[in-house]
């Protein structure tokens, strides 16, 4: 499930077992992580985290990172990339075009689903 709070975006799975669920904030190095019993306290947990991780950065005078810079550094094999380049010269685009194209395609099922948990946070 996706949780949304102010620019962050927390993905939250349920242990099933240890009748928990876990979450992590996505698009951060540092690495942001809560818990909850159930999901309004992990909601609640993501908050306090971000406010935590605010908090932690004004004391060491640094700028809270930013989520999903949009560069992304990726290693393909050999002839994947050979394919990829012959791809994009054929059709007059630059490799990053296509990419940018391919991984918009494929990834319209989450954007409608961030959409849809971000209209229910919202209300």
């Amino acid at each position: 499930m996706i949780m949304h709070y102010k620019s962050y975006v927390g993905y939250v799975t349920h242990n099933k077992e240890a009748g928990y669920y876990y979450g992590e904030v996505l698009g951060l190095d540092c690495g942001i992580n809560f818990f909850g019993d159930t999901l309004e306290e992990a909601e609640q947990a993501l908050k306090e985290s971000i406010e935590a991780y605010f908090e932690f950065c004004a004391q060491d005078g640094i700028e809270p990172e930013k989520t999903f810079s949009g560069k992304l550094n990726i290693l393909l094999k050999h002839d994947i990339h050979k394919k990829l380049s012959l791809e994009a010269a054929r059709k007059g685009k630059s490799i990053n075009e296509l990419i940018h194209e391919s991984l918009s395609q494929t990834l319209e099922p989450v954007e409608e689903e961030i959409k849809l948990t971000k209209e229910m946070h919202d209300n």
